[in-house]
């Protein structure tokens, strides 16, 4: 393959698509951001049916314009998104509807179906029951049977998209390997499907795509897609990954025991591991595939832990003055505790879809800043009882620190506030849009442009800055745990409550 080649990644990401153009040596040459959602828009964000195609068309052909890149150059695309969401294709390989975002826990009264089968859906796939595709297949078998007896296959976003590059018939949808954590009815291990829990259930298994591997060449460019991006007909498209996996490879995480923490519009707290062990203990962490062959990585997840914090922003920007929350973090000691429910949109792991947000300990002494501080410890606290379950699953962080990539890993406050409860410290990675990077690796592996793919991911490894831990807050914020936890079990039931008066 030519040195001169370009390998595009995009990430459909929760807030907006972004694409990048690499070269040969992995070097960036393009960016492109494009459609940035409003915070009040994302809790109920999915992706359409219509102009699914629109910003990722859109994202590549401005990366492209930028790297200056000739159409014969381009040796190939791949995608990443979120794997939690479920979407429907028709026989045309065309969206039967919208895809449902990972926010969405609609689908959490199915979950009693599964139940049952708790512990061989928790061995086999990794995953924990929560509100992801079982749930959501039987939720559409239930509530909407046109569309089921309708559907031909179900897989994620960043499939279908790729699919609709390619004009994929809906037999060839697919869904790779790093995405089947999140599916109840995967076997993870052997990268195939338990169709004996399909049958338990009564779901027909025809509705299962095709298992392959993110590097796999899924097809090319049909001549429409070419022509709307200025490239030749054909330019491969490759299968790509899960945006968790993409933000690994292409921040060059791939030694077990790695800590991270992945700060967007939901917080994601990960360990890569070099087994397939999972959480029957606490029923928090999932167990999902590195896109490297033979890694796997733990994981824990605060849904829209990072939009909390974007939702507060936006109500502070409009304060006069603006207040500063490294202020509030230096007067921590200095104001009564203040402590935050982060599960707005209800809580992923463990489920408990009728959570929501709530402050406790409100004062008139307290401000914005003070509000935002209490989110961030809040995100904090749930990754301490991610760390937990993994250590209790028998891994060992390599080093006594986290890398943290994503929008929010630039603010030195917030790093601060998790290194001190974590009691690690925090180091900033130095690298561009790291999901779509992995996507472009991915792209530049199957292309046979990059041969080794953990040394290709190696090379993304850059660390911008450390921030340590301040030990005199850490016994502190230990006790906060504790009440934290006690905050989450009494508001349960009140909770409950509060989701049976909304149904009155």
């Amino acid at each position: 393959m030519s040195s001169q080649a370009i390998l595009v990644g995009v990430d459909l990401g929760t807030s907006s698509t972004r694409a990048v153009a690499v070269d040969a040596q992995g070097s960036l040459r393009g960016v492109a951001r494009v459609g940035d959602v409003p915070v009040a828009r994302r809790a109920g964000l999915g992706m359409a049916r219509e102009g699914v195609l629109v910003a990722p068309l859109a994202a590549i052909r401005q990366a492209l314009e930028e790297a200056r890149a000739r159409p014969a150059q381009v040796a190939g695309i791949a995608l990443c998104g979120q794997m939690a969401g479920l979407c429907a294709v028709d026989d045309t390989g065309e969206p039967a509807t919208s895809c449902d975002a990972w926010l969405d826990l609609s689908c959490a009264s199915s979950v009693a179906l599964l139940r049952p089968h708790e512990r061989q859906i928790v061995a086999r796939s990794g995953s924990q029951l929560i509100a992801s595709h079982g749930a959501r297949w039987l939720q559409i078998r239930q509530q909407r049977p046109d569309l089921y007896q309708r559907l031909c296959k179900l897989t994620v976003p960043g499939a279908v998209v790729a699919g609709r590059l390619c004009g994929l018939a809906g037999q060839a949808a697919f869904m790779d390997t790093t995405c089947l954590g999140f599916n109840c009815f995967a076997d993870v291990p052997v990268s195939g499907w338990s169709l004996d829990l399909v049958n338990a259930l009564a779901l027909d298994p025809a509705h299962l795509p095709r298992i392959v591997e993110p590097w796999e060449r899924v097809g090319g460019l049909t001549r429409d897609i070419a022509r709307a991006l200025g490239l030749l007909q054909g330019t491969p498209v490759f299968a790509g990954c899960g945006d968790v996996a993409a933000t690994l490879l292409g921040s060059g995480v791939s030694v077990p025991g790695q800590l991270v923490d992945i700060a967007g519009t939901g917080s994601v707290f990960c360990a890569v591991r070099d087994d397939f062990t999972v959480d029957h203990q606490h029923h928090t962490l999932l167990t999902l595939r590195h896109c490297i062959p033979g890694l796997y990585y733990s994981a824990g997840y605060v849904g829209g832990g990072g939009l909390c914090c974007d939702w507060l922003e936006s109500l502070r920007a409009q304060a006069r003055p603006p207040q500063d929350v490294s202020a509030a973090l230096r007067a921590l000691t200095q104001v009564p505790p203040l402590l935050f429910v982060p599960h707005m949109g209800g809580r992923h792991l463990p489920l408990f879809a009728d959570m929501r947000g709530a402050f406790v300990g409100l004062t008139w002494q307290h401000g914005l800043a003070d509000m935002q501080r209490a989110m961030v410890e809040a995100t904090a606290f749930e990754y301490a009882s991610f760390l937990k379950a993994m250590r209790d699953t028998g891994l060992s962080p390599v080093d006594a620190d986290v890398l943290v990539v994503g929008g929010g890993a630039s603010s030195e406050a917030f790093n601060q506030i998790k290194a001190d409860v974590l009691g690690l410290a925090y180091r900033r990675h130095d690298v561009f849009e790291p999901a779509a990077l992995g996507a472009a690796l991915l792209a530049g592996h199957g292309a046979g442009v990059f041969t080794d793919l953990h040394n290709a991911a190696g090379r993304m490894a850059a660390v911008s800055g450390v921030t340590l831990p301040d030990q005199s807050k850490y016994g502190l914020y230990q006790h906060r745990r504790e009440v934290y936890g006690k905050m989450l079990d009494a508001l349960g039931p009140v909770f409950q409550d509060m989701a049976r008066l909304a149904s009155m």
